[in-house]
């Protein structure tokens, strides 16, 4: 009988394999950000707020942080009301020392801003200029809402609906595979040219943490601990470390990310003595349905490259 990739259904992501719905879950969520900000744009029009400079205002940034967010719950809510996976499978409880590690290895993460900068470097020989975020207003209590939609909404939402739904229906793929793609949807989400080598080892990182602890939880902490490090900084007036800190962080992230690479062999949580029997019952599951998640996942796929180099050459 000939395999088909789509299948007619009453409801979206029902009667999907794991991989097709976790592919379709990222065309959605991209598509949904569309719809909620031309909605969203419409409603301002029609209210009168856009007038002169409305980008630079805190309501309007707000709404611009808040939107993404928006469609990720939707479309998590939707993927896990319609399929056989919960969010107790993805945010069970961790062994402790995970949250140690997903806090430590973020703050070691700070020491790779410089080879942001090479980066960053050769795209400016290509005549690409970097824009600084625009964030909203940060001066007293105004930190606090500048917390909760900058980096708590993104850091449980994104890592519900990356780690949550796009990594674990990868899973099949083999654990490389799973983290590195994972890790590049992370980055080609952003659309950052500046931010695509941070975002994507950053995306690796919580992919890795998320495979061996078998929950979000650390992950959500640490990308808790990321973007409101970012934010406190940027408020403080910090803009750089001196050597002696940027090395500091440059040892905890490498020995963090060797403990979880070579030396930590669990997956999904078991330990190392259940590693047999775990493997022995993945081998009886189907082959991984790489073509459907990417059929499925093409139209998100496409939406954020293009957007991707439109930032780049704009």
């Amino acid at each position: 009988m000939k395999r088909t990739y789509f299948k007619k259904t009453k409801k979206l992501f029902t009667g999907l394999n794991e991989e097709k719905a976790s592919g379709l879950s990222f065309s959605v969520a991209i598509v949904a950000q569309y719809v909620f900000t031309l909605l969203f744009l419409i409603a301002a029009r029609l209210c009168g707020g856009l007038k002169e400079g409305y980008e630079s205002k805190d309501w309007f940034l707000y709404f611009s942080y808040f939107i993404p967010q928006a469609a990720f719950a939707v479309t998590a809510f939707t993927y896990f009301s319609r399929t056989e996976t919960n969010v107790k499978a993805v945010a069970k409880k961790p062994r402790a020392i995970y949250f140690c590690i997903a806090i430590t290895l973020q703050l070691g993460l700070l020491s790779l801003s410089s080879v942001n900068g090479l980066f960053l470097k050769w795209l400016e020989r290509f005549g690409y200029t970097p824009a600084s975020p625009a964030v909203p207003s940060m001066s007293g209590a105004k930190i606090i809402p500048a917390l909760l939609f900058i980096a708590v909404l993104p850091a449980c939402l994104e890592e519900l609906f990356f780690r949550g739904i796009v990594f674990h229906g990868m899973k099949k793929f083999g654990n490389v595979a799973a983290v590195l793609a994972s890790a590049g949807l992370f980055a080609l989400y952003h659309q950052s040219p500046a931010q695509t080598i941070y975002q994507f080892i950053c995306g690796a990182c919580f992919a890795l943490i998320a495979l061996r602890s078998g929950s979000i939880l650390p992950t959500v902490v640490s990308h808790f601990v990321n973007n409101a490090l970012i934010l406190i900084l940027e408020a403080c007036g910090v803009s750089g470390f001196s050597i002696e800190t940027m090395i500091i962080l440059g040892v905890l992230f490498a020995i963090w990310a060797i403990y979880l690479i070579f030396f930590d062999k669990n997956v999904d949580g078991a330990v190392p003595e259940k590693r047999e029997e775990m493997q022995t019952t993945e081998t009886a599951k189907p082959k991984a349905d790489a073509k459907g998640f990417v059929l499925c996942a093409l139209t998100g796929i496409v939406l954020c490259a293009m957007n991707w180099i439109a930032a780049l050459l704009a």
